[in-house]
């Protein structure tokens, strides 16, 4: 079922639970309230879809269902209300009685509250989750300490946030995520890279990271190219960079060197073999053609071959300083 409403004042009455109340079969609810017409929040009335126990997927834009949900079947929860806000304690609470919930697409904003319930919310079957970094960034101090997702593997991240409050949600609460796209927003002109070293630190089981528009420097790859105790993500198979700055083209090669060496492609080596590195769209085009050609002769090297250029690529200081950079490479 799915609902478009132009106003508030319909919703009443037409979701009321005199009309909805009854509907034991449906298993696809979708309620968008144009915001065009009625900002703000539209609540869908107490008892509306009561009978409608077998639902799975629930899709709600600015509008809000303000009751506790009881939905052993929901796997989907899917909510953009982008100027509203609610405490992290007062959404789980509404999601606590969906214990099948596997997918969370969410956008709102936090409401700062006295924390005074100590409840712990464990969302067992959770797997992928897609909101704001700034929600993360306010209200991951609470989520850190009342939530767990143990199964949480897929997580994307968009906006403006704080690097440390989002390592730190993954470290509490999401510490088996193997998919994490992030997105955030760097001011214009701001040439400070962002640290997302600690984000490889909490997210020791990352097969895949995705990141979009942000300064990248030398110590992220440093750190990926790390061996021995202190190695990095050494489940990484796939990185995938989207407008972003690399401030150390010759960093992000003996990276690749370090993860395309002969003998990581057994299933059981660590690290793995990095299998996939995408750079789309690189903003300042410190990968010249000399760089492109080395990454690409790494990630295409059979295994038990040495690419003798890229041996001499170990020490910046080999890496020809004479040629101007060319057009950003994508190697895939």
């Amino acid at each position: 079922m799915q609902m478009l409403f132009a106003g508030s004042d319909a919703l009443i009455p037409v979701l009321g639970p005199g009309i909805t109340g009854d509907i034991p079969s449906l298993r696809h609810l979708s309620v968008h309230m144009s915001e065009a017409v009625s900002p703000g929040i539209a609540i869908i009335p107490t008892g509306a879809f009561r009978e409608s126990q077998h639902l799975q997927t629930i899709q709600l834009r600015n509008s809000w269902w303000s009751q506790r949900l009881q939905l052993q079947e929901l796997t989907t929860f899917d909510v953009y209300n982008p100027y509203w806000h609610i405490s992290p304690q007062g959404f789980l609470k509404t999601i606590a009685g969906c214990s099948n919930l596997r997918h969370m697409p969410i956008e709102f904003d936090h409401k700062p509250v006295v924390v005074q319930s100590r409840d712990f919310f464990q969302l067992e079957n959770l797997e992928s989750l897609h909101t704001t970094c700034e929600w993360i960034t306010l209200a991951g101090p609470i989520l850190d300490q009342c939530m767990i997702a143990p199964k949480l593997t897929n997580l994307e991240l968009y906006g403006r946030g704080e690097v440390s409050a989002i390592a730190e949600f993954i470290h509490s609460v999401a510490p088996n995520v193997r998919q994490l796209r992030l997105g955030l927003q760097q001011d214009q002109g701001d040439d400070t890279a962002f640290d997302l070293v600690s984000i490889l630190r909490s997210a020791k089981k990352l097969v895949e990271f995705a990141i979009d528009n942000v300064l990248v420097d030398a110590a992220f790859f440093q750190a990926l190219g790390e061996e021995g105790p202190n190695m990095s993500c050494p489940l990484l198979t796939s990185l995938i960079f989207k407008d972003v700055t690399i401030i150390d083209p010759s960093a992000l090669l003996q990276m690749v060197q370090s993860r395309t060496r002969p003998g990581l492609n057994g299933e059981t080596s660590i690290p793995r073999r990095l299998m996939v590195l995408g750079i789309q769209g690189e903003k300042q085009g410190e990968i010249n053609a000399w760089y492109a050609q080395q990454i690409d002769e790494l990630m295409n090297r059979e295994d038990d071959g040495q690419s003798p250029m890229a041996e001499g690529c170990s020490n910046a200081t080999n890496v020809p300083t004479e040629i101007e950079p060319d057009q950003a490479v994508t190697v895939e």
